[in-house]
């Protein structure tokens, strides 16, 4: 039995609006390959976006208005009108919307990134590229909210991603990227200020991704502050379904999940001594039949030069001596910790790298790494620095595709503190993108669920909202990418509902997922309340302006649990409990949100039973 006892001693959150996704204005563009959806398929794609209970779709936005031909700008021609379209679906179903005033930053103000050419370089020189790109992002509130009235476009999102600094400036700054940013945001607020149109949307930003800390977001609060209203980064989990209990040491571990991934800790080994090297292995693939490749650990020579690395994996194994690394085959390492050692004797007084090698072949398996060891033989002393992880990256180098985790909710809630401890003032935080890996999540059952324990981590945390990317898979009308970023000739694969003309059928993770989405509240003025999380078993409660009530539950762990949530006066009530068993689960073309199976009358407490990879909802509100 679980026992979860929530904080009621104050909200972490009070103006929380709702778990949200990435959801593109794509719908009624024609794409690379003359195919263009109906109106009948538009339509459906909204109705599922309200199905999911979206309260906010973050999309991309670009320059629809803009003629090439003639060089100006036309805010009735045939592109602008498909969003406006997108625009006014949205607003019918009371969705708001988070325009992303383009996404590469400086490419596309400067008009050299994957974006193409934009209408704001005219004469090559920064200062008018950001003069026109600011006077571009104002006409277009102009038209948008007060010519045609979409007054649910509420928010102006900066780039994607800034830090990648995607196209260059004309090199007149030492933190290019950064600066950039700084330059164009601050344009948009001043040129709105001009316009009369500031108070008509809040800025977002910087929206830093994929970066172990925050450093980005750090700066623009200490240099960029009066332009921003709310602040946002996000990063991603690429290795899911961690829980405390699946980490050797207890602490922390450091998990692989991609080909050529390999952690690295210089030591100095002394001239003829004898050491004993050891480290705690395990690989999870769900069908070790079909997995191929190796991993090699042990202790490597130490090069100067621009190789100064590990190497394997198609390349000369520069291992110290004949006996100081091993070699094992992928497909028989087993799915729980193993001990894995070697012994070795050096000849000279040297530095060494000691590591592991990952060298799958199809990128679809996790190798977990914990607890390394180093000592002369004969000697208790571990020379390893940092041997769990316990302390991050202290000792560590060369982090391809390496992800140091501790437990899936507690990895969000540290990406969320690390974001906030650099905000000192009480502006609002998104976190703007997330996911799990996308790998086998089309009929994975527990994917859905990953993602509701990253919701509810990043609820208990404070942020006012999370968006998940993306609410559904959708082509993208410029694209015919094929890569490992889930596209598939430019069908962006990522959603929880495929693109609505190639099946009408959701995945697996769409009965989970929409859960959280639609049966958390959200909107002005809903406090969030800590629910916490023990052992995989994790809890967030929200209560709305209108005194709804929503108490949300999942289980990350393969196994059933029963459990107990104890509750104060506020949360006692009557509950309708929507539960999502993955196990039984038959998707289904009316892709509707599970409906309640019982009500349940909450005196002090709730006690119930949670499926293997389950959530629950109970809330006040009908269906």
């Amino acid at each position: 039995m679980r026992i979860l006892n929530p904080d009621f001693s104050k909200p972490v959150q009070e103006n929380f609006l709702g778990n949200n996704a990435v959801y593109h204005g794509y719908a009624g563009y024609t794409d690379r390959y003359g195919q263009t959806y109906t109106q009948e398929e538009c339509e459906i794609e909204a109705n599922r976006a309200k199905e999911m209970g979206l309260k906010i779709a973050r999309t991309m936005y670009r320059w629809y208005s803009w003629d090439e031909e003639n060089k100006c700008y036309d805010w009735n021609n045939k592109d602008i009108s498909i969003f406006y379209d997108w625009c006014q679906r949205m607003k019918d179903r009371g969705i708001d919307i988070a325009l992303q005033a383009g996404w590469n930053n400086p490419g596309c103000v400067w008009g050299n990134s994957w974006m193409g050419k934009s209408p704001f370089n005219v004469d090559g020189t920064w200062e008018t590229a950001v003069k026109n790109y600011a006077e571009w992002v104002s006409e277009s509130v102009h038209q948008l909210v007060e010519v045609r009235g979409f007054t649910n476009v509420k928010y102006l999102v900066f780039f994607t991603e800034p830090q990648n600094n995607c196209g260059g400036t004309d090199g007149g700054y030492s933190l290019q990227c950064f600066e950039s940013w700084r330059d164009s945001i601050k344009a948009v607020h001043e040129q709105l200020i001009k316009d009369g149109r500031r108070d008509l949307v809040k800025l977002v930003g910087p929206n830093e991704g994929s970066t172990e800390t925050s450093p980005m977001l750090k700066w623009c609060y200490d240099n960029a502050d009066e332009y921003i209203d709310i602040y946002s980064s996000h990063n991603y989990l690429w290795s899911p379904n961690v829980r405390k209990c699946d980490v050797h040491s207890g602490k922390r571990a450091l998990n692989i999940s991609t080909p050529g991934g390999r952690p690295e800790q210089i030591v100095e080994l002394k001239a003829n001594t004898e050491y004993e090297l050891s480290v705690y292995l395990k690989y999870d693939y769900k069908n070790k039949l079909n997995s191929t490749g190796y991993c090699i650990y042990g202790a490597f020579a130490y090069r100067d030069g621009d190789r100064n690395t590990i190497d394997s994996g198609g390349q000369k194994t520069n291992r110290l001596t004949k006996d100081s690394t091993k070699m094992l085959e992928l497909a028989k390492m087993p799915n729980e910790y193993r001990k894995y050692s070697v012994s070795f004797k050096t000849t000279d007084a040297c530095k060494a790298f000691v590591g592991v090698f990952y060298d799958g072949k199809d990128g679809f398996g996790i190798l977990s790494v914990d607890d390394f060891c180093l000592t002369e033989k004969g000697s208790d002393e571990n020379i390893i620095i940092n041997p769990g992880f316990e302390d991050g990256e202290n000792g560590w180098k060369y982090w391809v595709a390496c992800d140091i985790v501790s437990d899936t909710y507690d990895n969000w809630q540290e990406w969320v503190k690390t974001a906030r401890d650099y905000i000192k003032n009480n502006k609002p935080y998104w976190y703007d993108e997330y996911n799990v890996q996308y790998d086998d999540r089309y009929g994975d059952v527990s994917h859905g669920t990953l993602d509701a324990v990253a919701a509810i981590s990043l609820m208990n945390a404070g942020c006012e909202t999370s968006l998940v990317w993306t609410a559904l898979d959708q082509q993208w009308p410029r694209s015919t990418s094929n890569n490992v970023d889930s596209f598939v000739n430019g069908d962006h694969r990522c959603g929880f509902i495929p693109k609505v003309s190639r099946s009408l059928v959701p995945y697996p993770s769409f009965y989970a997922f929409s859960l959280v989405t639609r049966y958390c509240g959200g909107g002005e003025g809903t406090k969030v309340y800590n629910g916490g999380c023990i052992d995989g078993l994790c809890c967030s409660l929200t209560i709305d302006k209108n005194g709804n009530k929503y108490i949300l539950v999942a289980n990350e762990n393969p196994f059933d649990l029963d459990f107990e949530i104890n509750l104060n006066e506020l949360f006692e009530a009557k509950y309708n409990r929507h539960i999502c068993d993955p196990k039984t689960i038959i998707p289904d073309e009316n892709c509707k949100v599970i409906k309640s199976d019982k009500v349940i009358d909450a005196k002090k407490k709730i006690t119930d039973s949670i499926p293997a990879y389950g959530v629950i909802v109970y809330t006040t509100e009908n269906d």
